[in-house]
C-alpha cells in the first residue's frame, strides 16, 4: 500500500511539473523597488523563508524531499526556482501543485521577495 501511495506521488509530481504553465512569466509582478537586494539574499532572508514554509520535517528536508524535492540548502532552492517550478507552485499557477500543500498560498510579501530574490541573480 505504502508503495502505491508513493508511487501515486512520483506521478502526481511528474504531472505537475510537465503541466506546469513555463510560458507564464510570475517575475514580470516583482516589485522590487522597496526590496533591498543588500538583504534580501539566500542567506540572510530566503534561507528562513523557505525553511518555515516548505524545508521542515516531513516536507522538502533534506531527509523527506517530498515529492523528491529537497530545499534545504541554496543549491537545491536555487535549482528548484531556476527551472521555474517553485515559482509556478507558490504562486499557485495554472497546471502547477499549489504550496504549500493543503494550505494557503504564501503572502504576497513573501513571494515578492523571492521573486526579488530570483531577479537580481540569486544572492547567496
Amino acid at each position: 500500500m505504502k508503495k502505491i501511495l508513493l508511487l501515486a506521488i512520483f506521478a502526481s509530481l511528474i504531472y505537475t511539473v510537465s503541466s506546469c504553465n513555463k510560458d507564464t512569466d510570475f517575475l514580470e509582478d516583482a516589485d522590487c523597488a522597496n526590496v533591498d537586494s543588500a538583504t534580501n539574499t539566500y542567506t540572510t532572508n530566503i534561507k528562513n523563508i523557505v525553511d518555515t514554509y516548505c524545508a521542515y520535517s516531513g516536507c522538502h528536508d533534506a531527509t523527506t524531499q517530498a515529492s523528491g524535492i529537497n530545499l534545504s540548502d541554496y543549491s537545491a532552492t536555487k535549482n528548484v526556482f531556476e527551472n521555474g517550478d517553485g515559482l509556478c507552485t507558490i504562486n499557485h499557477g495554472s497546471g502547477c501543485e499549489p504550496m504549500p500543500l493543503n494550505g494557503s498560498k504564501l503572502a504576497s510579501d513573501v513571494i515578492n521577495d523571492i521573486e526579488c530574490w530570483i531577479s537580481n541573480g540569486y544572492t547567496e
